[in-house]
């Protein structure tokens, strides 16, 4: 019996060594399977990440468009409307505000959207309209010799007869005028010469 109880224990001990040998396999499986999957996360985790720079990169990019657009608007606007003095003073605090590198990009977000309302959508009617209607471009060439004329005209001012009659009109009143001396003898009597 001693040899059935050592088969029992070596049975047994037969089991604990099977569990162990089929663990380490399962392990060593599932590190194959992580490590063979773990490379294409990776790779995809390394793709989403520089996806997401480029994105950011656009968005960036794409904001400062929209933040530059605001900011012309805005100049333009004090350029070309002539508002009053309190509105001159709001858009110039609004123009420092979006040039201003320490305010949050939800501000300047918010600070634009109150101010055009949908800013974006403006900013497309506004390319559309560029792209519709054909920008003149001034052409300069030479202007031939036969074509070069100049004209040079010197204006001389005489005097009207008209203004020379009411010149001497205004002298002969002054001529005419003379100071008449008045009967009246009234002096001050200051003391000094009687006294």
């Amino acid at each position: 019996m001693a040899d059935g109880e050592a088969e029992k224990e070596l049975t047994a001990k037969q089991r604990k060594n099977r569990k162990k040998k089929e663990a380490a396999k399962r392990k060593k499986q599932e590190q194959n399977l992580k490590e063979s999957a773990k490379v294409p996360t990776e790779n995809t985790r390394e793709n989403d990440a520089e996806k997401t720079r480029e994105t950011s990169e656009s968005a960036e990019d794409k904001f400062q468009c929209e933040l530059n657009w605001c900011i012309e608007q805005l100049e333009m606007g004090l350029a070309f409307q002539k508002p009053d003095k309190k509105q001159a003073e709001v858009a110039e605090r609004h123009l420092r505000s979006l040039n201003s590198s320490k305010t949050p990009l939800p501000r300047k977000r918010q600070l634009m959207f109150s101010l055009f309302g949908d800013y974006r959508k403006k900013m497309q009617d506004d390319k559309r309209k560029e792209r519709q209607e054909p920008s003149v471009n001034p052409k300069l060439s030479a202007v031939k010799k036969d074509e070069q004329r100049s004209l040079f005209v010197k204006v001389c001012q005489t005097k009207s007869l008209d203004s020379e009659t009411q010149s001497s009109d205004a002298d002969k009143q002054d001529d005419d005028w003379k100071f008449q001396k008045s009967g009246n003898n009234f002096r001050f009597e200051f003391g000094d010469s009687e006294s």
